[in-house]
């Protein structure tokens, strides 16, 4: 019996060994992130976060878009939306927008402004359970539900998308309707479609077919034009390893300005591996394009790269093989990240050994700040990293991240938030401003829109782990860094 026992206990000791290194290894290569994915050695990997998401209404309040989770697979989604003063003007729980099962963490859960003081949402369920023990036939097919709701929290109009399995890339039409994106890696076409502020699709059912040449598309990227239509970029590779990345414009017609054979907007060497497209607009009708290549040898370096495509498909910067260098000869990045600053430039984000650095380009692709940017954040033996970015509508940034803080056994999460002005200034105090401290349960992926007053809507999600949220939050801060909705937020989902 004791020998059994002893056995026993050593079992138990392997299994939970076993349970910290997987997830020490885990969390160790979890890396920058623009959303609701995981970076693992720049690779994109879906996970099972269903993440609350946030807007600002234009008129001061902030609309908020979360799951409640029901038992087992089984998701509500709500909006809320609350005032200046932190007040649920929706009811306790908000408005019921759809419901349905979720399979493998496929809600694609997005929120944008429709422009007119309510908000599109759109998100991914199953009208009942799937059961894997059916055959594929057999099984329920995925719904990719879209909604609108004004600004009393009144569905308006209510429509499914066909052909579309999830729905990663959505921005707003700029006249209260959205833009949507889909592709097929093994036919290497690409899908637009649009939404118009009724719910019709002017674009007709099967929208806007962008034929990819190589070998299919990685890293695609969607943008609005501020005309109704859209700039949509991505990477192609072909069997010598070569990478390309091209760009093509939709305009509100649903024609392509670029042609038919798209634009080519820029060739690796062949000595360079290409990565990690990130796409904002110029704020002119093109857009800015920003990426990761390294090259192919040891020890392994990074550029951050960016180009600038303008409405018309012209190259603005330099040439398509000289691009502008925004930070070279990196031991390690991760995950660039622009948004425009509503000035006419554009800051860059970018991660480099846990320190969160930033950079400025003006119109013409120079450089505003110190050489090699400025830093952000040092986060020092963090084992990850996660942020999220957004303009704060008066020429300046705004940039969330979250962390692990302390030692991995006994950890906490840690959220902040950080505004940087024109000049490169770091307005909310040295590290940002504390949003979450200490967090028991593992914080995901945070969210962050301007209040519209040089402020930001900051929503969170935590869970016993780092796939599922439980609770939903939501906290303002003021231009000057002052948390508005208490310490710890508002809880979204009672």
């Amino acid at each position: 019996m004791d020998l059994h026992l002893g056995l026993v206990g050593q079992m138990k000791k392997l299994v939970i060994l076993c349970a910290v290194s997987l997830t020490v290894l885990l969390l160790s290569s979890l890396v920058f992130s623009t959303g609701c994915s995981l970076r693992t050695s720049g690779v994109s990997m879906s996970t099972c976060v269903d993440c609350p998401g946030v807007i600002s209404d234009g008129s001061g309040d902030a609309i908020a878009v979360y799951q409640l989770r029901k038992g087992g697979d089984f998701r509500e989604v709500y909006a809320q939306r609350v005032s200046p003063q932190g007040d649920l003007l929706w009811g306790e729980r908000g408005t019921l927008v759809s419901s349905g099962y979720v399979f493998q963490c496929e809600s694609s859960l997005r929120i944008v402004n429709d422009d007119s003081g309510g908000a599109i949402i759109v998100w991914k369920s199953y009208p009942s359970k799937v059961n894997l023990d059916l055959p594929p036939e057999e099984r329920p097919k995925s719904v990719i539900a879209t909604i609108k709701i004004d600004y009393q929290g009144e569905v308006l109009w209510y429509r499914e998308i066909k052909g579309f399995k999830k729905v990663k890339y959505m921005i707003s039409d700029g006249a209260a309707g959205i833009i949507i994106a889909r592709g097929d890696h093994k036919s290497g076409y690409l899908c637009i479609q649009k939404i118009d502020a009724e719910g019709d699709l002017p674009w007709g059912e099967d929208g806007v077919l962008i034929y990819c040449e190589g070998n299919g598309y990685d890293d695609l990227e969607l943008v609005s034009d501020g005309a109704g239509g859209a700039v949509v970029m991505w990477w192609e590779s072909d069997a010598e390893t070569e990478s390309r990345i091209f760009a093509q414009r939709i305009d509100s017609n649903g024609k392509l300005s670029f042609g038919q054979d798209n634009m080519l907007l820029y060739i690796t060497p062949k000595e360079v591996a290409g990565q990690e497209i990130r796409v904002t607009s110029d704020g002119s009708g093109g857009a800015v394009v920003v990426w990761l290549q390294s090259n192919w040898g040891w020890p392994k370096l990074y550029d951050v790269c960016a180009q600038r495509v303008d409405t018309d498909g012209n190259i603005m910067w330099q040439s398509e093989n000289a691009p502008i260098f925004i930070r070279s000869q990196l031991e390690h990045a991760a995950d660039p990240i622009p948004v425009s600053d509503s000035s006419g430039g554009t800051t860059i984000f970018w991660e480099s050994n846990v320190t969160i650095y930033a950079q400025r380009l003006n119109l013409d692709g120079e450089t505003s700040w110190s050489e090699n940017g400025i830093q952000v954040w040092q986060g020092g033996d963090t084992p990850r990293l996660t942020c999220k970015v957004d303009t704060d509508g008066l020429g300046g940034a705004l940039i969330a991240w979250y962390y692990i803080g302390g030692k991995l056994v006994d950890k906490g999460e840690i959220l902040r938030v950080q505004r940087l002005d024109a000049d490169g200034r770091l307005i909310w105090q040295d590290d940002g401003v504390p949003v979450a401290t200490g967090v028991k349960e593992n914080c995901n992926y945070a969210a962050i829109s301007q209040d519209g007053l040089g402020g930001a809507l900051i929503t969170w999600g935590t869970g016993r782990d780092v796939y599922t949220v439980e609770k939903s939050y939501l906290q303002r801060i003021d231009a000057e860094g002052n948390p508005l909705w208490g310490d710890e937020g508002i809880r979204l989902s009672p």
